[in-house]
């Protein structure tokens, strides 16, 4: 993984993420972890070679607190035109994945649990676009905390050269915000947050919507929500929607500065 991450620092322009197709995705959750009602979730990844030519691709697992996680496997070979399907990718825990190849690809993901009348799943759809300070914020729309159902929110952030300081909020569904919580990140790192919305609001909402903002540093963030059904433990994966006001070349930034990150820290 060293030697690809260190060599994939020449980025291409033509790689950036479009149609699903990049040689750099980030994957904001993923893991092997039982959750309520004893339901242990799992995570696959895909990788389909759209090229004429064998690549290689490297995989990276962002644990709380920037703690590399164990994946199984941590790079694959992908021959010209070829899939590979990588099952359970992540060996415990919970996090983020970075994916880098030498060429482009595309890619999916799923986290599943296995039932008695088989496999519920849900798509983590991958990040294609960031937060930074300059960004108005991050929505996650849908949220629900009741009798019913529960929200999980979270975030990868990826610091450069000064600390990140990351604000998680919730609006009610006049807009009104109705709790907050800040989040440091060190300079030159990556973090995971994957909290409770009870860590932020403890009251019941039926409606409610996560904003998630760069409140100062140098960086980069991506955030998601999965609201979970008490009965079934099925969840419902929510990426994070924001108006992206960034210019191609500053997208090309923050997915360079993901990948040096990563290299530094991953290694």
């Amino acid at each position: 993984m060293k030697t690809l991450f260190a060599s994939i620092l020449i980025f291409s322009a033509g790689a950036l993420c479009a149609g699903g197709i990049s040689d750099t995705f980030v994957v904001p959750v993923a893991g092997h972890v039982t959750g309520g009602n004893g339901v242990t979730w799992s995570t696959d990844v895909t990788v389909y070679n759209v090229t004429a030519s064998t690549i290689v691709v490297d995989l990276a697992g962002v644990g709380p607190d920037g703690a590399v996680m164990d994946l199984a496997p941590r790079t694959v070979t992908v021959g010209p035109g070829g899939t590979v399907v990588l099952r359970d990718v992540v060996s415990r825990g919970i996090g983020a994945l970075v994916i880098a190849g030498d060429g482009p690809f595309s890619l999916n993901t799923r986290v599943y649990s296995a039932r008695a009348g088989g496999e519920v799943s849900s798509d983590v759809i991958p990040a294609e676009v960031f937060l930074d300070a300059e960004s108005q914020g991050a929505f996650l729309a849908g949220l629900v905390a009741n009798a019913k159902a529960r929200t999980n929110i979270g975030f990868l952030a990826v610091a450069n050269q000064s600390p990140l300081q990351i604000e998680v909020a919730l609006l009610d569904a006049t807009g009104v915000v109705i709790g907050a919580r800040t989040f440091d990140v060190p300079a030159g790192s990556l973090a995971h947050v994957h909290i409770s919305s009870r860590d932020i609001v403890p009251a019941s909402f039926d409606g409610a919507t996560g904003r998630v903002r760069v409140l100062s540093g140098d960086g980069v963030v991506t955030a998601y929500a999965c609201v979970v059904d008490h009965t079934s433990g099925d969840g419902s994966f929510i990426p994070a929607a924001m108006l992206d006001s960034s210019s191609s070349t500053a997208r090309q930034q923050h997915r360079l500065l993901l990948r040096r990150i990563a290299a530094e820290v991953l290694e």
